[in-house]
C-alpha cells in the first residue's frame, strides 16, 4: 500500500508541474508549441 501511495504522490506532483508549465507557456506564444511537444512526448 505504501508503494501505491508513492506512485500516486509522484503522479500528483507531475500534474501541477505540467499545469504550471502550460500557464507559463501561455504568456509567450513561441513557448506554447514547445510545451505542447514536450507534454506530448511525456505521454508517449
Amino acid at each position: 500500500m505504501l508503494a501505491g501511495d508513492g506512485v500516486q504522490t509522484r503522479s500528483g506532483n507531475i500534474i501541477p508541474r505540467m499545469v504550471s508549465k502550460l500557464t507559463l507557456s501561455l504568456r509567450p506564444g513561441r513557448h506554447q508549441k514547445i510545451a505542447h511537444t514536450l507534454i506530448g512526448k511525456q505521454h508517449l
